[in-house]
């Protein structure tokens, strides 16, 4: 009696195993329903949308949803080009998928899971979980870097700039500031050691009022260690380092052709143009808001407003955001599902 007694409470024991149909339900589901949530969240830019369509020809209007799309594509050769020291297996379309993904994400969830979906991918595909947070860390300091030498560049070289944010310049230099000390902080922390824990030394009195910051903070020590044994294995790479930080200068530009496109000759000339949308974005980075959303927008409008109508400047700003945000978006979701049913 005694053995099946315990092959009972063996089986009872026993959870019973999810159908693979009933999680690709779910899976499905919830993919539904954050594209739901993204467009009727936006259904008002949508039909601002409808309306700059309108204004351009399709020829255009395809070649700005082209340019938006690029950024991306060179997202996903960064990450190919980070990724495959650990899975020499990885392809190159791999990586522009995940970068879509990441797209995808980022708007679903108003940009707060882009690098963890990001890290998620990379994951799938066999890349461990440290070394792909890693990847993703060092592409974003690199991107930020390049956002600042880019408008910062632009700043200094454009005075219509500087003379278009005319009341806001000292807003404007405050930003400069700001993303100067965001880079700096984050060199530091990715290739110091000595530096990076004194700084975490410094923070942690103040946290251990407050248990919750102190939870926050040994986290940023795992992803640091994580940040830091990253960064040795690709800055020491002298040709890798050159090559990602080209790539994201190539990245900016394809986004910041976009607005000269849109205005078809109404506006700026073509460096004006691109200079003014670098200088927006780089501001924009200093405004704690997801993702520069709206951030971005409102900066772009008051700088482009100072040189075209402020119609024009806003339904250029409508096409800026629905190339680079958007369009991604939407392949991005396709992306998901067909990887899904893959999987």
């Amino acid at each position: 009696m005694e053995p099946l007694k315990n092959k009972k409470e063996d089986g009872g024991s026993r959870k019973k195993s999810v159908p693979p149909w009933v999680k690709s339900v779910v899976f499905y589901l919830i993919i539904v329903i954050l594209l739901v949530i993204a467009i009727f969240s936006h259904w008002d830019f949508f039909l601002d949308v409808i309306k700059s369509i309108g204004e351009i020809p399709l020829w255009l209007f395809l070649l700005v949803c082209l340019n938006g799309c690029l950024y991306r594509i060179i997202d996903g050769d960064q990450l190919y080009r980070l990724s495959r020291r650990y899975q020499p297996d990885l392809k190159w379309g791999q990586g522009v998928a995940c970068a879509f993904c990441g797209a995808f994400f980022q708007v679903t969830t108003f940009g707060n899971a882009m690098g963890i979906s990001k890290v998620y991918y990379l994951t799938r595909l066999g890349i461990p979980a440290a070394n792909s947070t890693g990847i993703c860390l060092i592409q974003y300091i690199v991107y930020r870097a390049a956002i600042f030498l880019y408008g910062f560049t632009a700043y200094l070289a454009f005075p219509k700039l500087r003379a278009a944010l005319g009341p806001y310049r000292s807003f404007g230099i405050l930003g400069i500031v700001i993303c100067l000390l965001t880079i700096v902080v984050l060199l530091i922390v990715a290739t110091s050691n000595q530096l990076s824990a004194l700084l975490l030394r410094i923070v942690r009195p103040i946290c251990k009022k407050h248990p919750k910051w102190l939870t926050k903070l040994d986290h940023a020590k795992e992803q640091i260690t994580l940040l830091q044994t990253e960064a040795a294995l690709v800055f020491r790479d002298k040709k890798l380092t050159v090559q990602l930080i080209l790539e994201c200068l190539l990245m900016q530009t394809a986004w910041y052709i976009i607005p000269f496109l849109a205005m078809r000759g109404k506006g700026p000339d073509l460096l004006t143009s691109i200079a003014l949308t670098s200088v927006a974005r780089m501001l924009a980075g200093s405004v704690p808001l997801p993702s520069g959303y709206g951030s971005l927008d409102i900066i772009f409008i008051v700088l482009l407003s100072d040189m075209v109508e402020t119609a024009i400047a806003a339904s250029t700003m409508v096409l800026f955001r629905f190339a680079t945000t958007f369009v991604p978006f939407f392949i991005g979701a396709v992306i998901v599902f067909v990887w899904r049913k893959k999987k």
